[in-house]
């Protein structure tokens, strides 16, 4: 792919985006419409069009204009839980008769729902989504947004892009669809306990029965790491908050550091020198895009690997260069055989884990200019997280005035 290619890729193509109104959906539909000059989207939203379109406004800002100046995006209606996803006989045909790349973002981030609810929100409206596709006459791509942490039940070092069995205690791999029958029988798992949460089991499952039952699908999954504030687009530091785990993380401590100065190191290690995988949402979305254009089929990773790897003792620097005082304790890293860490580190269950998300599928991209470069300095990063974290640090202190 020629590194100033891959705009006129979509210029012809007609995309259903799902999740429009999340942090990575509404960064992919802006690219799309302002950066890559597709032919249209049909922009799948729940409740109304009416509240999509004030959600996006509010979420992009003066951004937000391309959405109604371009006469390109179409929101189509519905629920993810409902057959068809409860769109009409005459939008369903309507997809059949356009559509060719499909990009499923929507995901509920519920990380503790059970594992009954989760499925229901991640992995039976990925399958109702790719029976649809199959129906599509001119479809080149179904693309799932899936999460590295499905193999989060694998040890702490490299972990690859492809499936990873899962086992239970006799060894033996596990069958997806009996898990996903038993699942629905008694709405729970034995599985659940080797993973942080029972959303990365959902998405591990969602995976392996895609690729499973739609073999002969044009099938990429983009395995994507925690997200974090864009860098640059649709605008610097854009997102939700409560959508970007190590933000949220990185303003409880910020509001009481002394609260939360006790972890458990790494294994092996004697403070934080663990890579805290995190990548910027429009960093997120430029790997996704790259590899559409690209023809990848398969599975990829967005991951640090596609920026830059930071470890947590980097993120801890980042927030003592914003400028909040009284940190009056470094953190305390103690081995977890040795005592409890602070509530705070219970919550951020893999704040401690030291996985390497291999991005070998992207290398290529370093090369790469233009709107979905993913080229980045050390200095440049910084500078970034310098201006993220005093931000962060403004926005506390302006809450504690009110």
């Amino acid at each position: 792919m020629a590194s100033t290619g891959y705009p006129t890729f979509f210029e012809d193509k007609i995309v259903f985006l799902t999740g429009a109104t999340g942090n990575l959906g509404s960064c992919t539909l802006h690219k799309l419409i302002t950066q890559l000059r597709v032919r249209y989207v049909y922009a799948f939203v729940r409740g109304s069009k009416h509240q999509a379109l004030d959600k996006l406004k509010r979420k992009l800002a003066h951004k937000a204009t391309f959405i109604t100046d371009s006469g390109k995006v179409q929101f189509i209606v519905g629920d993810i839980r409902l057959p068809s996803w409860g769109m009409r006989s005459d939008e369903l045909r309507l997809l059949q008769n356009e559509v060719s790349i499909v990009v499923h973002t929507a995901a509920n981030l519920s990380l503790f729902d059970p594992i009954a609810e989760c499925m229901k929100n991640n992995c039976g409206p990925v399958l109702e989504l790719a029976r649809m596709a199959a129906t599509f006459e001119k479809i080149q791509k179904f693309v799932f947004v899936s999460s590295v942490y499905v193999n989060s039940f694998l040890p702490d070092g490299l972990v690859r892009e492809k499936l990873y069995p899962l086992e239970d205690s006799t060894g033996e791999e596990i069958d997806p669809e009996l898990e996903h029958e038993e699942i629905s029988r008694t709405g729970s798992s034995r599985f659940t306990k080797h993973f942080p949460w029972p959303y990365a089991l959902s998405k591990y499952l969602a995976e392996r029965l895609l690729l499973t039952r739609f073999s002969s699908s044009p099938m990429l999954i983009v395995r994507s790491s925690t997200i974090g504030p864009a860098f640059n687009t649709p605008y610097p530091l854009f997102g939700d908050e409560e959508s970007y785990p190590i933000q949220h993380v990185g303003k409880i401590y910020m509001r009481n550091p002394d609260a939360s100065n006790v972890w458990h190191a790494p294994a092996n290690s004697s403070s934080g020198t663990n890579v805290l995988d995190e990548l910027p949402v429009d960093w997120a979305s430029n790997v996704l895009l790259l590899h559409i254009a690209k023809g990848t089929h398969g599975i990829v990773h967005a991951s640090a690997g596609t920026y830059i790897k930071q470890t947590s003792n980097d993120a801890l620097m980042n927030i003592s260069h914003s400028g909040i005082t009284g940190i009056n304790k470094a953190i305390q890293w103690i081995a977890a055989e040795s005592g409890p860490q602070c509530t705070l580190a219970n919550l951020f269950v893999i704040g401690n884990r030291d996985w390497d998300f291999s991005c070998a599928k992207s290398a290529s991209f370093k090369d790469i200019d233009g709107p979905l470069s993913t080229r980045v300095t050390q200095e440049q990063a910084r500078a970034f997280n310098d201006r993220r974290y005093s931000a962060l640090l403004e926005q506390i202190r302006s809450e504690s005035m009110n």
